[in-house]
């Protein structure tokens, strides 16, 4: 059973390009060693502009995530959509092959 899980979402904001904008979110399970949460903070920054961040921007910062978190256990990626219906990332970016 994966303990961690990372959703990027579709906000109802737009970039700066006007373009749709992204944001992404990490649940936990159980609390992550002290190095590890400082590393994940220099990635995610919720700040304003993270709930405006572009489609290619939201993956970078999955990948990021995926590569501190994963060696601590099992971890699952989503996607959601404005309609809030979930899709596995894998699914929702088959181009993406870090995936």
């Amino acid at each position: 059973m994966n303990r961690n899980t990372i959703i990027i979402f579709e906000t109802s904001n737009k970039t700066n390009l006007l373009e749709p904008a992204f944001d992404i979110d990490l649940h936990t399970m159980g609390t992550l060693p002290e190095e590890v949460q400082e590393e994940i903070l220099k990635h995610i920054d919720k700040s304003y502009s993270e709930c405006r961040l572009s489609e290619n921007d939201a993956l970078w910062k999955a990948k990021c995530l995926k590569e501190i978190i994963e060696p601590l256990g099992g971890i699952n990626m989503r996607f959601r959509n404005k309609r809030s219906r979930y899709t596995s990332l894998k699914r929702a970016y088959p181009s993406v092959t870090w995936l």
